[in-house]
């Protein structure tokens, strides 16, 4: 679903500009703060 809607919002040359700076994003433990 991500990818449809970057590929709606940012053009694909943009996109090929940006990518290399964009951190890579990892899954994060959810716990409850304690």
């Amino acid at each position: 679903m991500v990818d449809a809607l970057s590929s709606r919002l940012v053009p694909d040359a943009l996109w090929e500009i940006v990518e290399p700076l964009l951190p890579g994003f990892r899954a994060r433990p959810q716990g409850g703060g304690r």
